[in-house]
């Protein structure tokens, strides 16, 4: 399950459901013995040797009862990250852009006075609205908060949240990060579109069966 936070509180955010049906490996039926088939008695009363094809098909058949071995589900919380950084609405926003460049980072979650959730602010929100010199530091900043650039919409699943229906929402929402929550609503990570792809790029080609 999904959650969206926004300044409305709380509320389930619905999404599509998988055609999981269409996504199923089935395992072929018995293919005849070689010479009971129609086209193996066409080709030995055609006086053609059949024994080229029928092996081509015996391998391929044994190629797919391989290959349905399957593999394990990924979920997200195999690929998220624990080391959540964050910081206070309140702060200037250059102090989340100094932050972002030296923990290496594009998300920082923002947290009120009351260290409520109140949004998410990414290095984009930022270069969107500002300037960057050519040391680094921000231009045209002057007395401007991170709740001022941040998005105050934040969605958030479970650990064990399949990452196709991950990969699903980012593109639905076009956001590149979502956080993971445990029980009572505890912070457990963070998740972003560089994790997903890190994950491709490492093992590829993920093999999802259910």
């Amino acid at each position: 399950m999904f959650s969206i936070y926004s300044q409305d509180g709380q509320r389930a955010l619905s999404v599509p459901q998988f055609q999981t049906d269409m996504m199923k490996v089935t395992k072929p039926k018995s293919s005849p013995a070689f010479g009971e088939s129609a086209l193996d008695q066409e080709n030995l009363i055609q006086g053609r040797s059949g024994s080229n094809l029928s092996n081509n098909a015996i391998a391929r058949y044994q190629n797919n009862a391989d290959a349905n071995q399957g593999q394990p589900v990924v979920f997200v919380g195999d690929i998220m990250n624990r080391n959540v950084v964050s910081i206070q609405a309140d702060e200037p926003i250059h102090h989340a852009w100094e932050l972002m460049q030296e923990k290496d980072i594009n998300h920082i979650v923002v947290f009120d006075n009351r260290e409520a959730l109140v949004g998410v602010i990414s290095s984009r929100d930022i270069l969107q609205k500002t300037i960057v010199a050519h040391d680094g530091s921000l231009e045209g900043v002057n007395s401007r908060k991170v709740r001022d650039l941040m998005d105050p919409k934040v969605i958030a699943t479970q650990a064990k949240t399949d990452i196709r229906r991950i990969a699903m929402v980012m593109s639905e929402y076009k956001i590149s990060c979502i956080l993971i929550e445990g029980m009572h609503g505890k912070l457990l990570g963070v998740v972003t579109l560089s994790d997903l792809v890190r994950r491709l790029a490492k093992q590829p080609p993920i093999r999802l069966y259910i």
